[in-house]
């Protein structure tokens, strides 16, 4: 089962796109806080801002590597994040599969009616 408070974090930090841009630059490989800083038109305080975001939804971790602190994906969060969107996608996905099953069922009824309508009505235009 998914902790409600941490999914609603870790959508409410890939909410923005900036945060999500972070995300992705981290995806390549772990990134200083300057070198992301320099990424974006963003003040300092403001990327600090979205980096403690993104921590505490548990999407990064920062550690401090000598006098530099460098940024890390978490995969956990994404990870869990991840699931429940494939759940809800099965879900969904076999609701969508049964009303396609249902439709073509209504269909091939249609078909077999108007044809039966087609070949009565040949019938009578026949005898008269």
């Amino acid at each position: 089962m998914y902790s409600t408070t941490r999914l609603n974090q870790v959508f409410e930090a890939l909410s923005h796109p900036v945060r999500r841009q972070m995300v992705e630059l981290l995806s390549g490989s772990p990134r200083p806080v300057m070198e992301l800083a320099r990424s974006f038109e963003l003040t300092q305080p403001a990327v600090t801002q979205h980096l403690n975001v993104l921590e505490k939804a548990g999407l990064i971790e920062r550690r401090r590597i000598g006098r530099l602190r460098e940024c890390h994906l978490c995969g956990d969060a994404l990870g869990d994040a991840g699931r429940w969107i494939d759940e809800r996608r099965a879900f969904w996905e076999a609701r969508l599969d049964r009303l396609e099953a249902v439709l073509a069922e209504g269909d091939a009824k249609a078909r077999r009616g108007s044809g039966r309508s087609r070949s009565k009505s040949r019938s009578q235009a026949n005898r008269r």
